[in-house]
């Protein structure tokens, strides 16, 4: 790696994509940290990797120091080594530059720079754990590509001596020498008849029969999840989506409304046109017209609830989004970003209604077992 030009030296890790973003790891060399900031603003300015909005970085520079002792012997300068080392983390991805740190000095590696930047589809989705680990196994896979290029660096510095060693004992061949091999009788392999029939001369069991082993008993299957620890979590996926409910409308302002009832008014863009077919039958408007000159769209999405929903609707909307691929939350925010959001606030409502429906199933199974339990009992 070419440490006196740091942009060159960059190794660009492979994208993985997933419902929050676009993840993509890249490695450079330092030869100090005044070469930051280079590949940093180089990975910013560069069209290709323009899309990225969220960068976190870590690195480990290893540093010559001179130090100046006056006490002991005058004007003699000493070199003394270290480490630097730190991260860089944006506030959005708290914690992601640790673990970049972490994982350099786990691999004890110098002079590198480990830049983990993210394409955020949408600023309204939170950071999960999860992302942690994507963060982390793309910036392992290229440490460990670094590593194994370190490495044949290495093997071919040492092949060179070496094949030049191997072609000097080439030029200088010695004589053949012949040497004679004294011959050693040994008694037939299966002389016995024991051991023609095991066929296991000098075994252990060849005078003795062998036992089996008994197989391993088969282990206990897990036991089932409890139906209070299904219902546990359901009513947490429920938080969840009402809180992305709740972050949907509060990102919504009288600007987005007014934009909203243009896009009912003039755009004819069919995927668009989908979307606003779910949102009529999930409101109950018969007519765009009615919904672009009617319809209070703050009103409206600020009061619904789960409850004015049935089964009809969720089946309907569920139907048509599994009839059309291009029904999603990233494919509309090409088209056009108000209307992904708008889309993710109906799939969010719909979620909320089935976690609802699985919760009811569950209590009322609870309920009938305390009941029976109660009529044994008694």
């Amino acid at each position: 790696m070419d440490q006196d030009n740091p942009i060159k030296s960059i190794i660009y890790g492979n994208q993985v994509r997933n419902p929050y973003g676009n993840f993509r790891s890249f490695c450079a060399a330092l030869a100090s940290m005044e070469q930051i900031q280079i590949v940093i603003n180089h990975l910013k300015t560069n069209e290709k990797f323009h899309k990225y909005n969220r960068y976190s970085y870590a690195y480990r520079v290893y540093e010559f120091q001179s130090v100046f002792l006056t006490q002991d012997q005058l004007n003699s300068e000493v070199q003394q080594n270290r480490i630097l080392q730190g991260y860089l983390e944006d506030e959005t991805l708290e914690g992601t530059g640790e673990k970049l740190l972490h994982l350099l000095q786990k691999f004890n590696v110098e002079n590198v720079l480990i830049v983990s930047a993210i394409e955020q589809y949408n600023p309204l989705y939170r950071f999960e754990p999860s992302h942690y680990r994507i963060i982390v196994e793309r910036s392992k896979e290229l440490l460990n590509n670094l590593y194994q290029k370190v490495v044949q660096q290495e093997e071919e510095e040492k092949r060179q001596p070496q094949e030049f060693e191997a072609n000097v004992k080439i030029l200088a061949k010695l004589p053949k020498t012949q040497f004679e091999v004294p011959l050693v009788s040994k008694p037939a392999k299966f002389a016995k008849l024991e051991d023609r029939q095991n066929n296991r001369p000098g075994h252990f069991y060849s005078e003795n029969p062998p036992f089996k082993v008994s197989k391993k008993p088969k282990q206990n299957p897990l036991p089932p999840i409890s139906e209070k620890k299904k219902l546990q979590d359901l009513n947490q996926r429920l938080k969840n989506t009402a809180y992305q409910l709740e972050k949907i409308l509060e990102s919504l302002a009288e600007k987005e409304y007014l934009q909203l009832r243009f896009i009912v008014k003039y755009d004819q863009n069919k995927l668009i046109e989908k979307v606003l077919d779910l949102f009529m039958m999930l409101f109950n408007v018969q007519s765009r017209e009615q919904l672009a000159n009617d319809f209070d769209f703050q009103s409206k999405m600020e009061t619904v609830t789960v409850n004015d929903l049935d089964d009809k609707k969720v089946r309907k909307i569920n139907e048509t989004l599994r009839g059309d691929r291009r029904l999603n939350v990233y494919q509309l925010a090409n088209v056009n970003p108000l209307i992904s959001i708008i889309f993710s606030f109906m799939v969010l409502l719909v979620k909320s209604y089935e976690i609802g429906k699985d919760m009811l199933k569950l209590t009322q199974n609870l309920a009938d077992e305390d009941f029976e339990y109660q009529m044994e009992d008694n």
